[in-house]
């Protein structure tokens, strides 16, 4: 039990990166928009994860059938990022963002119909807890109510990122963790590489030194990180348990644009945070 508790360590770390890196995102987006954004990101991201993965010993190169859970998990995170910017064209980030944690039910239930994960009264109240915490975090307005091609990307954008995480789980037990952090890393940047290039071309990439690339830029560094912790906890963690604690990555978000960028919180604010704490704790606790 000491063991996985130690496992659940490394999770909240990385939400609580991860968080911090979505503040940033928050920063960059406003700055260069979301697909600069994404691109400089991306290009930060990467060198950090295989430099990592490359400097381990246990990390060999082989190809064969369960070679392909790592490639889905990169080839769906790519996806739902790029679904991810479609939909902030059309929608706010109140309505994505509570829309997008979504999946977490896409990966609970996988998880347990598909990797024989256990699910208890108590561990479910604390997935329901996560995910009520976000609606109150970023209340969804009435614009959902209008069919849109919006809503075909936010459905998308849901399915790609619970999948990516289930992907992800039997990629670390079937190929190991450096294996998987090496292939979801790279088939992610790649896709998300090319649909920038397609929109954009080639003659868009510029390397001035605009002050505003360090928020992107912090937001691979603290991402890159965060995945590679998310990963180690990932080992021993089922995936139904781990995705919902990334309502921490939220209460992190939420808490440093009040203080930072003068933010208001909201009584609606203040029941997510509570929610999402008492998650956390629900998601921690272990009858045996």
């Amino acid at each position: 039990m000491q063991d996985e508790y130690r496992y659940l360590i490394f999770i909240i770390t990385a939400a609580f990166l991860w968080g911090i890196g979505d503040f940033f995102s928050k920063l960059s987006v406003s700055a260069l928009g979301p697909w600069q954004a994404a691109f400089v990101r991306s290009a930060f991201f990467l060198p950090i994860v295989l430099i990592y993965v490359l400097s381990n010993k246990d990390f060999t190169f082989t190809v064969d059938s369960t070679s392909i859970y790592p490639i889905l998990a990169g080839a769906f995170i790519g996806l739902g990022i790029i679904l991810s910017r479609l939909s902030l064209s059309i929608y706010e980030v109140s309505i994505v963002k509570p829309i997008q944690r979504l999946s977490i039910l896409i990966t609970v239930i996988l998880s347990v119909f598909f990797l024989n994960e256990k699910i208890g009264k108590i561990k479910a109240v604390g997935v329901a807890m996560a995910v009520a915490a976000f609606f109150f975090l970023y209340p969804v307005n009435s614009r959902l109510l209008h069919f849109t091609i919006g809503h075909i990307y936010l459905i998308g954008l849901v399915l790609a990122l619970g999948l990516s995480t289930v992907f992800l789980r039997v990629g670390i037990l079937k190929k190991g963790v450096n294996y998987t952090r090496f292939f979801r890393s790279l088939i992610q940047t790649v896709i998300i590489f090319s649909a920038f290039f397609i929109l954009y071309g080639l003659t868009s990439i510029s390397i001035s030194l605009n002050p505003n690339l360090i928020y992107p830029a912090l937001n691979g560094i603290l991402g890159a990180f965060a995945f590679i912790l998310f990963c180690r906890g990932l080992e021993n963690v089922g995936a139904s348990t781990a995705k919902p604690m990334m309502v921490l990555a939220t209460i992190t978000t939420v808490t440093l644009g009040v203080l930072l960028l003068n933010e208001s919180l909201f009584l609606s604010k203040m029941i997510g945070i509570l929610l999402a704490i008492l998650a956390v704790i629900f998601l921690s606790y272990r009858s045996d």
